[in-house]
């Protein structure tokens, strides 16, 4: 029971993070965009 739940939190965890990597990367694309923009 214990186990089971720790496995689930770790998992929870990583896809916590991966969200978080993934919604900084596309900030930081639609920033590069916005700024390619302004600079044309």
């Amino acid at each position: 029971m214990i186990q089971k739940f720790l496995s689930t939190n770790i998992e929870f965890k990583n896809s916590f993070s991966i969200n978080c990597a993934l919604k900084t990367l596309v900030i930081f694309i639609l920033d590069l965009k916005l700024k390619g923009n302004s600079m044309s």
